[in-house]
């Protein structure tokens, strides 16, 4: 038969993961982006498949920010329109 796990964790930064966060990216229709809110954790779900070909491992993770106590996903905006937090 065939068997599928998941796993849900909410984990603190670290400092890469900081650094990464807070770092301008490329936008695909050119210039820069950057997240609109300053991450504070990720979201890291691992999806484990098993059946009798063997098993594999899935592994997605999100920055998580916190804006009026509920936790968001922050999206890319432009680098001029970002909250800038240190």
């Amino acid at each position: 038969g065939r068997r599928q796990s998941f796993q849900v964790e909410l984990v603190d930064l670290t400092p890469d993961d900081a650094k990464k966060a807070s770092a301008p990216q490329d936008s695909p229709s050119g210039g820069k982006v950057c997240l609109n809110l300053k991450p504070t954790k990720k979201l890291v779900i691992v999806i484990e498949k098993k059946d009798e070909n063997g098993s594999s491992t899935n592994t997605t993770d999100n920055f998580i920010a916190e804006k009026d106590g509920k936790f968001v996903i922050p999206v890319p905006g432009p680098v001029s329109n970002a909250i800038i937090q240190k």
